[in-house]
């Protein structure tokens, strides 16, 4: 996957060398500073839906996340670093990670 700009200032979106759809356009704005303006791909967002951003407390690694939530059992759930505190949780299974979560509270209460 590869997001960035062209020569003629427009993204494009790359999967498997296949150029799918423009990502990213760049805007030069009248003062002669460019702005990036993202394109969503209606499959990304569908994509981003599946899963929960959550906060992580106590400023933990997130690969430690990662594995205690794998050592619980819940071995369909992977944790994807945004940035930060912040991460994405999503099920590699078709499950409802909200629903996952939420009847899991306690658990995930201690580090999320």
């Amino acid at each position: 996957f590869f997001c960035g700009p062209t020569n003629q200032g427009q993204g494009a979106r790359l999967i498997s060398g296949t150029k799918v759809a423009p990502a990213v356009t760049v805007l030069e704005q009248p003062s002669g500073v460019y702005v990036r303006k993202y394109n969503f791909v209606p499959d990304d967002v569908e994509w981003a839906c599946t899963g929960v951003v959550a906060t992580i407390l106590n400023g933990e690694a997130v690969p430690l996340v990662q594995n205690r939530i794998t050592d619980a059992g819940f071995k369909d759930l992977v944790v994807i670093h945004l940035g930060a505190d912040k991460v994405l949780i999503r099920c590699s299974a078709s499950v409802d990670v909200v629903s996952i979560v939420n009847n899991a509270k306690e658990f995930f209460g201690l580090f999320l």
